[in-house]
């Protein structure tokens, strides 16, 4: 039995489409989390939103052997990790920490941006 494809404009996104569609969804994020709980709490709705827009958009690839490699080989990881690796790496720590993982969670990586051409 085949599966006929989702042909709705949401599905069947090549490399550009996809990180295009990850940026929009990305930049929303302040407006969607909740600013009346603490720094933290808001930091992990950033977090967790980010990781549902990827994974979103990895099941939306048309390559379907590329998205498997990411989500094998570039998985999302856990807010905990995230946490550790802004420690290590900067040094951040309380609320400049949670504040810079809402920052970071409206960004794309650069390295995949400037591979497509949009850096």
């Amino acid at each position: 039995m085949s599966i006929k494809p989702n042909t709705s404009r949401f599905r069947n996104l090549m490399p550009l489409e996809r990180e295009i569609n990850i940026s929009e969804h990305n930049i929303k994020i302040p407006d969607l989390i909740d600013q009346t709980k603490t720094l933290e709490h808001q930091a992990r709705q950033a977090f967790e939103l980010r990781k549902e827009n990827i994974k979103t958009a990895r099941s939306m690839m048309l390559d379907r052997k590329e998205a498997e490699h990411l989500t094998l080989h570039e998985p999302v990881g856990t807010f905990e990790d995230l946490v550790k690796y802004k420690k290590e790496k900067y040094g951040l720590t309380g609320d400049k920490l949670f504040l810079d993982i809402i920052r970071s969670s409206q960004t794309t990586r650069k390295s995949i941006n400037k591979s497509l051409g949009l850096e």
